[in-house]
């Protein structure tokens, strides 16, 4: 993680464990401008990734070992 998208993390839940009113507001900001993300660059939480289970780790094993 960034330090700084860190920093405003953990300063966005002290808000929420003091419930301070601040968080009620529709015009605050919680995360600082800089700390967004580039339009180009993916997020990796919006990628689905598919869970591995036993049966396609040995079908993985079998192909790529050929038999």
């Amino acid at each position: 993680l960034d330090p700084a998208l860190e920093r405003d993390f953990y300063r966005t839940l002290s808000l929420l464990k003091r419930r301070d009113p601040k968080i009620y507001q529709k015009e605050a900001k919680f995360y600082s401008e800089e700390t967004e993300q580039p339009e180009g660059q993916a997020s990796t939480s919006n990628k689905r990734i598919k869970p591995m289970h036993i049966k396609d780790y040995e079908r993985e094993v079998i192909l790529q070992k050929g038999g």
